[in-house]
C-alpha cells in the first residue's frame, strides 16, 4: 500500500501537530500518511507537539523523525500505524504512543506518559527507558537491548516477547505484578 506523504513545515509558527498551516499539505496528516519531521523545518525550528492546549491527537501511517528533530507527546495521544522511528527525539512526556510497528527512535524520554505496542506486526524495539510500557500485539516483539520500565509493564502479547539485553525495573518493584506470567519474564527483570 502506498501512503501519501506530509512533511512538518512549522509555517504557522507553532508548535500544534493539528494546525495544518504547519504541513506542506496544509492539512492534519491522517492514518493514511506517511510523516516526516525534518531537522531543519522551512518555517523555522519549531517541531511539533501534541499537549493539553492542542485539540487534536495525532494519528500516522508511518513516522519518521529525523537526527536533530523532536515530537513531544503531553496529555494527547500519538498513534503510528506502522513503524516510528528516524533519529531524532520522541518525549512522551505525559501522554501515551501507540505504535503498531518498530519502535526505532533515535532517543525517547518517558516522562510520566504511556507506550503502547499493539497490533498484528512483528516489532523490533530499540533499547528505552519507559514511564509504562504496555505490550499488547499479536506480532513478536524484541526490545533490541537492555531496557528499564520506571512504572507499570504490562505484557499480553500472544506472539511472544523477546528481551535482547536485561529489563529493569526502575520503579517500586511492582512490574511483575503488572505481566500474566511473572515466571516467563521473572529471570529477565533486575531490581
Amino acid at each position: 500500500m502506498v501512503f501519501a506523504q506530509t512533511t512538518w513545515t512549522a509555517f504557522a509558527g507553532t508548535a500544534q501537530w493539528g494546525d495544518a498551516a504547519n504541513w506542506n499539505t496544509f492539512s492534519v496528516p491522517g492514518s493514511g500518511d506517511d510523516v516526516i519531521i525534518p531537522s531543519a523545518p522551512s518555517g523555522g525550528p519549531i517541531f511539533p507537539s501534541l499537549v493539553a492546549v492542542s485539540s487534536t491527537d495525532g494519528t500516522t501511517a508511518n513516522l519518521t523523525i529525523q537526527a536533530g528533530a523532536s515530537v513531544t507527546v503531553g496529555w494527547r495521544t500519538l498513534t503510528v500505524n506502522g513503524n516510528l522511528g528516524g533519529g531524532g527525539a520522541l518525549t512522551v512526556s505525559s501522554g501515551t504512543a501507540n505504535v503498531t510497528g518498530n519502535l526505532t527512535v533515535g532517543t525517547l524520554t518517558a516522562g510520566t506518559g504511556t507506550v503502547n505496542l499493539t497490533g498484528a506486526a512483528a516489532a523490533t524495539v530499540n533499547a528505552y527507558t519507559f514511564n509504562n510500557l504496555a505490550i499488547n500485539k499479536t506480532g513478536a516483539v524484541t526490545i533490541a537491548g537492555p531496557s528499564t520500565v520506571n512504572g507499570a509493564l504490562t505484557v499480553t502479547n500472544s506472539g511472544g516477547t523477546t528481551f535482547s539485553g536485561a529489563l529493569t525495573d526502575g520503579g517500586d518493584g511492582d512490574a511483575l505484578q503488572h505481566h500474566r506470567d511473572h515466571r516467563s519474564l521473572s529471570r529477565a527483570i533486575r531490581r
